[in-house]
């Protein structure tokens, strides 16, 4: 099955503990990206957030939701996504309605994003354009 990660699950090192396979980058359609403390992303039409595309197995879905802490910190669907000019569908991410408040990350965790941005060639746009919420 197929995985989008558009915040931290974009580094290599953090998705080492799984059986995940990178597959490169991709976009999720119709949604912009945020931060509440973590990367988050919310319904927008005519607009997509780029990440990366993992293809996992079962247990690695289940071992996601214990670090989203799903469902009560982050949810998930399955959401279009463009992926070499098709489009499939794959698990996503959502944070919960009570977590929305806007929040910068901690330097960190930013560090994770850029890594893992920077392996697949992702645009960081979408980071700069969030944090700059916060000054």
């Amino acid at each position: 099955m197929l995985y989008f990660a558009y915040g931290m699950n974009t580094d290599p090192n953090q998705m080492d503990h799984f059986k995940a396979e990178p597959l490169g980058r991709a976009k999720l359609l119709s949604h912009t990206f945020h931060f509440s403390v973590h990367a988050d992303v919310r319904p927008k039409y005519d607009s997509a957030v780029d990440g990366v595309l993992w293809e996992i197995d079962d247990e690695t879905l289940v071992d996601l939701d214990c670090r989203e802490g799903y469902p009560t910190y982050y949810t998930r669907h399955l959401q279009p996504v463009e992926f070499n000019g098709e489009i499939v569908e794959a698990w996503c991410y959502t944070m919960c309605r009570d977590w929305h408040t806007p929040s910068p990350p901690s330097k960190g965790y930013l560090s994770m994003l850029f890594n893992g941005y920077q392996k697949f060639d992702v645009p960081t746009r979408q980071i700069d354009e969030a944090l700059a919420e916060f000054v």
